[in-house]
């Protein structure tokens, strides 16, 4: 659906009809995680292991809301673009997700 925007001349009231491009081409481009940063490195190692164990987005949101370590599938994508960082005590439930031995492994490594 394409909205229409209404100006009013400055100097005569007259109408001038502009249409705007539909939303979805307004939207921004996806941002990659700044890898100079911690939280960058974090989210870059976090999506390599889920997409080394096999696992798209939703499978591992899903299992990440039974466990009860996030509530919705917004966090996990918040964690995996840099957006965000799990909190101390749900790292060892990530790292049993996909298929670590250590809690350890989980980190990256600079």
């Amino acid at each position: 659906m394409r909205k229409i925007r209404l100006n009013w001349g400055a100097t005569r009231f007259s109408w001038q009809f502009l249409i705007l491009p539909p939303a979805s081409s307004m939207a921004p481009a996806k941002k990659e995680p700044d890898l100079s940063t911690y939280r960058g490195r974090f989210a870059e190692r976090l999506k390599a292991l889920r997409i080394k164990a096999g696992l798209s987005v939703e499978e591992s949101a899903d299992e990440l809301m039974s466990r009860g370590v996030i509530k919705n599938q917004r966090t996990l994508y918040h964690w995996e673009s840099g957006r965000g960082l799990p909190k101390i005590e749900d790292l060892p439930e990530i790292s049993q997700l996909y298929g670590l031995k250590s809690t350890r492994n989980l980190l990256p490594e600079k």
